[in-house]
């Protein structure tokens, strides 16, 4: 009996770039929701709807500032239609002077400026919620110029930044227009770039031909995107106000809210071929080799519905679009990175119009009770009498078809999920590399699995005489946690193969496997 090491564990993560036998042992040559994490591996946790409905369907969402009784209040905006929740009181707060007029690929956009929420689709008037109070409208922005359209409003220290401006209907798409300094608790008195008594300023980053497409802060810095480059936008004062200075010249980004701010003054950034990360000086990707080849080609179509969204309680970061080539604008994939351990996977996603990240206040989220209690006891895994979620905690907030869901919140994961390793190689003798070139014996797998007993894990195993040959595959097995320790096989190949797949449950983890090989021959 000779006992080695088979299955990776969670360090690296999917690989679909290289041909399956040129992966190191620690990498997976395929799978679909499992994520990878603190060195092992599971399935996502499932999302909840949270039982909010909206007349019409909205597709970008903000969360605001708390309202004066102390709870989480959230910006729903539809095309035509905006929407207040708090703590499940959803009011329709849309202008008092009448829908709006975007369409569907019109995306919201906006920030907060000083305890105001501003928003802007690109077509009407900007809008300004000057109070998180379900019983306040929207309204136009004060002291916002005639005849000026900016296809992306956000918030930048005291001022409010405009990009890719429309004057009198010519368009200047390269232009940033920023505003006078807001007092607290207003909107600035003016966007007046003449006026000498004001500090409003516009600028045109005409160096690169790509149009200006969104910004986002960075430390102290605004990082404004282009298409085709990256610029940054830094504060001096003085007559110009902000200095402009490239920071990146071969690469940009192809639609507003393609990246996102993580870590410790990081930016995670959708390039349009690309997922990058920098700090404003040095620029990596993190899927070249990996699963670059998936984000190449992508559609137009594609496009429209791409995002990107920060899930800090897990340290990832989720790349959402669209896989499937027809004309809804929802994400129906992501491709997540795991900042902390470096490691990428992929998860089906059910149609999202868009995913924010905030603290929401939702009814049932306060603190375990007899009354409170929907699980059998041996069912339950949290505690009683504590805060079952911490209030102030950034949760994913997902627009789905006609529902609104809670994103990876719950205990249960039952989405289909597997992950596969083909054409592995073992390595033999310690310090020496897989073996792929003598055939070999292996009669049992022992999983290193921890979980809720019970549950319910298929492993598949295989094995190949040829470099990235398909493998043959043996019977699916069950493996049960807390009664099964290992699945038995007769596989005589010079490369292994190995299939886990979850179905429904609670939440496993997945650390390696070992398993009996001995060299039979050449």
């Amino acid at each position: 009996m000779a006992i080695i090491s088979l299955a990776p564990a969670g360090t690296i993560g999917i690989v679909k770039d290289l041909p399956p036998a040129e992966l190191t042992p620690e990498a997976w040559s395929d799978g679909r929701n499992i994520r990878f994490k603190d060195g092992g591996l599971g399935p996502f946790k499932d999302s909840r709807d949270i039982g909010i409905s909206f007349p019409t369907q909205p597709i970008w969402t903000l969360p605001a500032h708390r309202t004066a009784s102390g709870f989480a209040s959230w910006l729903f905006m539809g095309t035509n239609k905006a929407y207040a929740y708090s703590i499940g009181s959803v009011v329709d707060i849309t202008r008092a002077a009448g829908d709006y007029t975007g369409s569907t690929y019109n995306r919201w956009s906006g920030g907060h400026l000083g305890g105001c929420t501003v928003v802007n689709n690109g077509v009407d008037v900007p809008q300004v919620w000057v109070s998180p109070d379900t019983a306040v409208k929207l309204q136009d922005l004060p002291n916002w110029p005639s005849g000026i359209r900016a296809k992306v409003l956000r918030a930048h220290k005291q001022f409010l930044v405009a990009l890719n401006v429309t004057k009198s209907g010519i368009k200047y798409r390269n232009m940033v227009k920023w505003s006078h300094p807001a007092d607290p608790g207003n909107v600035p008195v003016s966007w007046d770039e003449t006026d000498p008594t004001k500090d409003c300023g516009e600028h045109t980053l005409s160096e690169t031909p790509g149009e200006v497409v969104d910004c986002l802060a960075l430390r102290d810095l605004n990082i404004i995107y282009k298409e085709d480059s990256v610029w940054g936008m830094q504060f001096i004062g003085g007559t110009f106000i902000f200095r402009f200075y490239p920071m990146f010249l071969d690469f940009g980004m192809p639609k507003p809210d393609c990246a996102v701010e993580f870590g410790q003054g990081m930016h995670f950034v959708f390039t349009g071929s690309d997922l990058k990360v920098h700090d404003g000086q040095t620029a990596a990707s993190v899927v070249s080799g990996r699963m670059r080849r998936i984000l190449t080609g992508l559609s137009e179509a594609q496009l429209k519905s791409a995002f990107v969204v920060r899930n800090a309680p897990e340290n990832e970061v989720w790349f959402c679009w669209r896989q499937r080539t027809d004309t809804t604008v929802a994400a129906d994939i992501a491709m997540v990175y795991n900042w902390v351990d470096k490691t990428l996977t992929l998860k089906d996603l059910p149609d999202y119009r868009f995913i924010a990240s905030g603290p929401i206040d939702l009814p049932g989220t306060g603190v375990n009770s007899w009354a409170t209690a929907h699980k059998a006891w041996a069912d339950n895994h949290e505690s009683w009498g504590v805060a079952t979620v911490v209030q102030a905690m950034p949760r994913m907030i997902g627009l789905g078809a006609g529902k609104v869901d809670w994103v990876d919140s719950q205990v249960t994961s039952t989405q289909p999920g597997f992950l596969e390793r083909v054409n592995l190689g073992v390595v033999m003798r310690a310090g020496r590399p897989p073996d792929m070139s003598t055939t070999k014996l292996l009669t049992r797998v022992w999983p290193r699995v921890s979980g809720k007993a019970g549950e319910v894990l298929i492993i598949t195993l295989g094995g190949s005489d040829e470099v990235n040959k398909a493998p043959v595959w043996e019977e699916p097995q069950r493996f049960i946690l807390g009664t099964d320790t290992f699945v038995d096989g007769v596989i005589s190949a010079k490369l292994f193969a190995i299939r886990i797949e979850s179905t429904s449950g609670s939440q496993w983890v997945f650390s390696g496997a070992d398993a009996d090989i001995i060299p039979v021959g050449l």
